[in-house]
Order: C-alpha cells, then structure tokens, then sequence
C-alpha cells in the first residue's frame, strides 16, 4: 500500500512537471522578437538632422513592459521643416529592419546651448504609432528655436487624450505661460512648472483648457503673494494648482519660521492664507476648490486635506472658501 501512494506522488510530481514546462515552452513561444539595436542605430543615424541614436531594446516578459523606445538627438541647427519629416523617416528606416517594427515609442531630443556649451536645455517630441498631425513637429522645433525659458516636452499618442505638452524651468509660472502663449502652442493641454529656489516655492499649473491671457495676470497675482526670501514671516514651498471636471485642486506647502509652535486660524491666518486665496479668486468659473494645505517645518504638517487635517483649520477653510468640496471631519 505504502508503494501505491509512492507511485501516486511520482506521477503527480511528473504531471506538475509536465505543466510547468508546458508553460515556459508556452511563455517562450510568445516572447518578442528582438530588433538588431545596431542596425536600428546605423540606419537611422545615415538620415540628415540625426546627431545620435539610442537604440536600446528591452523585450516584454512576464510582469515587465520592457523598452521598446527609439531616441533620437537632433543636431545642431536642424530646421524645424526637417524634424518635421524626420517623425515618418525615423519610423521607415526602423521599420526596414528585422524586428524594428517591435519599436514602438519614438522620442526627437533637441539640446540647445545656453550661455556656454555646458548649459543645455533639453527638449523632446515623442509620438508613437499612430500618425502625428501635420505640421505638430515643425510648430514644436520652431517654438524650441526661439528660446524657450526652459525644455519643452510635447506627447502626440494614438488614444483620445489631447496632445499635452509642458515646460519647466526656473522662470515663473507667469513668465512661462506669456512665453507659450506667443509659441502658437497655446490650444495644447499644457502642464507648466517652476523648479524651487531660494526665492520662489515649487509651482505647477495644469489647467483643464487652453492657456489664455488671463492666465498670465492670475499667476502674476499669485505670484505677488509669495514671500520674498527665507527668514520672511511666510515662505511658500510649493504651489500646485490643477484644474480638471469642474474642480480646481491646490497644494501649497509653507514654512512660518517666525511661529515655532502650533498654528491656528485665527492667528496665523493672515500670513497663511494670501496664496491660497489668489488660487481661489483665479479659478475658472464654475469650477469647486479642494485644498490640501501642508506647514513642512513642523510636526502639526497637514492643516487642511480633504477633512482629514486640524479640525480649526478645515472648518476655517470650509467657512472661508464657499467652493470648497473637502469633506467635514469624521
């Protein structure tokens, strides 16, 4: 009897087996196909506005995407009418090679020098697949060759998402806005962000539409809100301010180096509160308001988060701002 059950166990043991290598030869079947990275990078490279390739290629396999992204740095001086042609040539010449059609994200980097070769502000155009419109990649080289006050990223992809595109630098948000707004760019779905520094907080700005004019004096008037420099009575940290389904949504973190204890509405209102009431006089009409209001020098940290923050500083934000969509404190 005890041999029976020994038998039992080999032959399950054998048909567990069986299985797995059932699958792996399954899994293997199906893997993807690997480009020859050379020759991607060689053919590409032989085209007029190419200065470099990055052909690497990471095939799919179980629980990783992989990547399957072709770069390309434009040279020096390429005009905007050839990087135009550059989104269908690019594509051809990978196509021609075996495999290449396993590419499937195309990226056109642009490094243009400022002040000395070792300031650089990159660019870049990706688009996929699917055709680009006409004319998308010209607007975006020119716009690139005029200055921009920091890199401009532009995405073109397939799906029903608008083309989006954004710019960051260390001009305000104001400035950036102005910039775009003479690009001709203007209609994309932009995101536009300041970097931090020792005079202005972090700032994003995504709004839910085209940029308009107005957009630039709102930034302007909640940029005048900010404190000037560290050791002031307030310093903003970081400003974040997105709008999208009726709602615009803000972040601002501060730092109050002149209260070393808890804050409280009602002593402390007055310097907290001038950023957030410029995002919320600017909104779009119609639009609610969801504030999360973050003090980043000290253990009290969230004043108000959706109901969930110090209960004198929500109920203040819910009296003072009508908008506002937070929930009551449970």
């Amino acid at each position: 009897m005890g041999s029976s059950r020994g038998v039992g166990r080999d032959a399950l043991r054998a048909a567990a087996a069986a299985v797995a290598l059932g699958a792996v030869a399954s899994l293997s079947g199906c893997s993807q196909a690997t480009p020859d990275e050379a020759a991607v990078s060689a053919a590409v490279s032989r085209l007029p506005g190419v200065r470099a390739v990055d052909a690497s290629f990471t095939a799919r396999s179980l629980g990783n995407s992989g990547d399957q992204r072709l770069q390309v740095t434009l040279a020096p001086g390429t005009a905007p009418s050839r990087v135009e042609d550059l989104v269908d040539d690019v594509r051809r010449e990978v196509d021609e090679v075996e495999h290449g059609t396993e590419y499937d994200e195309f990226v056109l980097v642009d490094e243009s020098a400022r002040r000395d070769e070792a300031d650089l502000v990159t660019s870049s155009f990706g688009y996929g697949r699917a055709a680009v419109t006409k004319g998308l990649a010209e607007r975006w080289a020119t716009a690139v060759s005029r200055t921009p006050p920091g890199g401009i990223r532009l995405q073109s992809w397939p799906d029903a998402r608008p083309v989006s595109a954004s710019i960051s630098s260390h001009e305000p948000v104001s400035a950036s806005l102005a910039w775009v707004l003479a690009s001709g760019l203007g209609e994309l779905s932009w995101g536009l962000v300041e970097y931090q520094t020792g005079t202005s907080p972090y700032a994003r700005f995504s709004p839910d539409g085209p940029l308009t004019p107005a957009m630039v004096r709102d930034w302007v008037a909640i940029e005048e809100t900010y404190a000037g420099e560290e050791g002031c009575a307030v310093v903003s940290r970081a400003v974040v301010v997105e709008d999208h389904d009726g709602l615009r949504e803000v972040r601002v973190s501060v730092a109050v180096p002149g209260v070393a204890g808890a804050l409280t509405p009602g002593a402390d209102g007055a310097l907290v509160w001038p950023t957030v009431d410029a995002t919320y006089r600017t909104r779009p009409p119609g639009h609610g308001f969801e504030l999360q209001l973050h003090r980043d020098d000290h253990p009290q940290g969230e004043l108000v988060d959706a109901g969930r923050g110090d209960a004198g500083w929500e109920a203040a934000h819910r009296q003072r701002f009508p908008a506002a969509v937070s929930a009551p404190p449970t």
